[in-house]
């Protein structure tokens, strides 16, 4: 069953800025980075309960290839995706977003 997604703006200025930074060094490491997440977020989607939790509420998916993690929330049978967090950023700076 894949669940309904829904992104916190947070998440969008995430992507936008992962994005440029990459898009700096090359335009084919922004689209490999972006399919990266596309491939993270289909199989949260498929099966969300896979991955791993940071506390009682929420979980995070590490990318394959790039140094992130999709950060996300399972709220009544919906996906809601917190943050594309870089691993070296302060581990919980997404907290407050709603």
């Amino acid at each position: 069953m894949d669940f309904k997604i829904r992104y916190l703006n947070g998440f969008e200025t995430d992507l936008m800025e992962a994005i440029d930074w990459y898009k700096n060094i090359s335009s084919k490491n922004a689209i490999n980075l972006l399919a990266d997440i596309e491939d993270a977020i289909h199989s949260l989607s498929r099966n969300p309960l896979l991955f791993q939790k940071v506390n009682s509420r929420v979980r995070k998916a590490n990318l394959k290839v790039y140094p992130y993690k999709i950060v996300y929330k399972i709220i009544k049978g919906e996906l809601v995706i917190v943050a594309l967090a870089h691993h070296k950023r302060h581990p919980k700076y997404w907290k407050k977003r709603k």
